[in-house]
């Protein structure tokens, strides 16, 4: 079967990786987006090439037929399916059915719990050993809500980045305004947002509306939206042509530049959340400073934020750090050089997912 691009467009096969001796046959179904499959059999993890979006009939047909030969090849039982929780996902789906036909148990990881023991895993710290920042665009919560920028304590979510208004939901991750309106909309009035050339009075209205109503509105926590905003409210990127653009061309955007002086504001309800609000509020009251130094200064604010919450948690533990914004070489670089774990031979985006879900499943079942 020919290799297809990966998160990064690098063309991609299949690959084994050294895992520690397991004892359990386990497979990871992965996510939908760059679907894959990974098997952790004895010493290694067999993790099968990048499908694509299997939400695709066609992608989910090849992915079917390599599972098959593979598991024919390994001439083993599977001791436990693994698979992300969100319930429409077609990989879920194909996972009860596995777990089904072969009679074995069927886990269900949460997403970013997936995307962060991905990484520790790689690093052979065990189960309490360590704290994990998990940053991307969309994942499904254990809460029903749409997560994206959370922090654990082992699967535990002890952190996150404060809730925030997608008005016109999924619309919202195709056109950043709309993400930005649910924002800025805490601290402008409508007026206000018609000044700011964005959007004309009609859609000011409608939007207005629809926030008020609560109809077609979803609530995230997710950095790429964020990103995805800061990049709108700059004018870098208005209109997504493909998958992370906003967020990709506000990186490139924010490169070299130095941010301004902004600390993050942290605080505790349920969990430890990082306000992104005044990040806006900021934004807004600094609109014709340099943009480029406004644009650093989010990559700067969420990063140090997030990592201020994790050390509150790592007396002793290892900080790791995974998820699609983890490509992102400003918040990666940040942290890293702060002392935090990124993925190495594991893909951070949810390429990855599969191997995280057969580590999660290993050091929580039992090798």
């Amino acid at each position: 079967m020919d290799a297809v691009k990966t998160e990064s467009g690098k063309k991609n096969s299949s690959f084994d990786v050294s895992i520690p001796d397991c004892s359990k046959r386990i497979l990871g179904l992965g996510a939908d987006a760059n679907g894959a499959f990974c098997i952790f059999n004895g010493r290694r993890a067999h993790i099968s090439q990048n499908f694509g979006d299997i939400s695709y009939l066609g992608n989910m047909e090849h992915m079917r037929i390599s599972l098959e030969k593979m598991r024919k090849s390994l001439d083993s039982e599977i001791d436990y399916v693994v698979c992300d929780m969100h319930p429409g996902y077609v990989s879920r789906t194909f996972a009860k059915g596995v777990a089904d036909n072969i009679g074995c148990e069927l886990v269900e990881v949460q997403h970013h719990v997936a995307h962060v023991y991905s990484c520790a895993f790689e690093h052979k710290l065990a189960k309490d050993g360590f704290v994990g920042i998990a940053c991307d665009g969309t994942g499904y919560g254990s809460d029903r809500k749409i997560w994206g920028g959370e922090v654990f304590l082992d699967s535990i979510r002890v952190g996150s980045l404060e809730e925030q208004m997608m008005v016109g939901g999924e619309r919202a991750i195709i056109d950043p305004r709309k993400m930005l309106f649910g924002i800025v909309r805490k601290f402008l009035s409508d007026d206000d947002i018609c000044r700011l050339d964005m959007f004309c009075e009609r859609e000011v209205n409608v939007l207005s509306r629809q926030a008020d109503e609560g109809f077609n509105v979803a609530f995230t926590t997710s950095c790429g939206r964020v990103l995805d905003a800061v990049s709108a409210f700059l004018g870098v990127c208005r209109n997504r042509s493909y998958d992370g653009e906003p967020a990709i061309a506000l990186e490139k955007y924010a490169r070299c530049a130095k941010p301004f002086d902004l600390s993050a504001v942290i605080v505790q309800k349920d969990r430890w959340i990082l306000d992104t609000t005044p990040l806006f509020e900021f934004i807004y009251e600094n609109i014709d400073q340099d943009k480029k130094k406004l644009a650093a200064t989010a990559h700067h604010y969420l990063a140090s934020g997030l990592l201020e919450i994790a050390r509150k948690y790592s007396s002793g533990r290892k900080i790791v750090f995974s998820g699609g914004v983890a490509y992102n070489s400003i918040i990666s670089g940040f942290l890293q050089k702060r002392g935090v774990l990124l993925n190495r031979d594991i893909a951070c985006g949810d390429y990855g997912i599969s191997f995280g879900q057969c580590a999660y499943a290993g050091m929580n079942k039992g090798f």
